[in-house]
């Protein structure tokens, strides 16, 4: 038996038009996103993001995976913001980068880029400064264990997991492709 609506009209005649309506937001919201021509790019961080609490020097298969998931979702590009970026500054082929390299390969994945170095606790400025130097990326998510200083003007994009509690998990890989697909509306800086 259905039940009446002062309207007269059916409650299921009214989830209805509200599902039509989300979906016709959302399919234009992502063809928005597809069409505007703005590429979409994943801030990294390693330490408490591929891994956590067991290991400094080891990626976890599981946060890879999520990672992974996350760039075949929103076919956004990698860029390394992690101290971890000092090996990958250095003229050798040492074993720290070939590494994660290697790691990231076994996943089909490779770093796009390297953020630039202002200086220890700078993160936020050095992702604005490789935004205003990339004016095509538009949509980022910025995935970091730590929250620093600038982020707060930035945390509409910022995903942040936790060193104590396994990285990057389902829920942050979730999180970050609603925030990479316009999900949440936001603009750049």
């Amino acid at each position: 038996m259905k039940t009446k609506t002062y309207s007269g009209k059916s409650n299921t005649h009214h989830k209805k038009l509200w599902n039509n309506l989300f979906y016709s937001l959302k399919t234009k919201l992502t063809e928005y996103s597809q069409t505007n021509g703005e590429e979409k790019v994943i801030f990294l961080d390693v330490d408490g993001v591929l891994n956590y609490d067991c290991s400094t020097e080891d990626l976890d298969d599981f946060c890879l995976a999520e990672l992974k998931k996350i760039v075949l979702e929103t076919k956004a590009k990698l860029v390394l913001t992690s101290s971890w970026k000092f090996y990958f500054l250095r003229d050798d082929d040492n074993a720290t980068k070939r590494y994660m390299t290697e790691r990231l390969a076994e996943y089909n994945l490779a770093l796009y880029d390297i953020a630039p170095d202002l200086g220890s606790g700078r993160r936020a400025d050095e992702i604005k400064l490789w935004l205003k130097e990339h004016p095509s990326f538009g949509s980022y998510v910025i995935l970091d264990d730590c929250f620093f200083p600038g982020f707060k003007e930035m945390k509409r994009h910022l995903c942040l997991t936790d060193w104590n509690r396994n990285g990057l998990t389902a829920e942050h890989s979730k999180k970050a492709i609603r925030i990479l697909n316009g999900i949440y509306l936001s603009s750049r800086i």
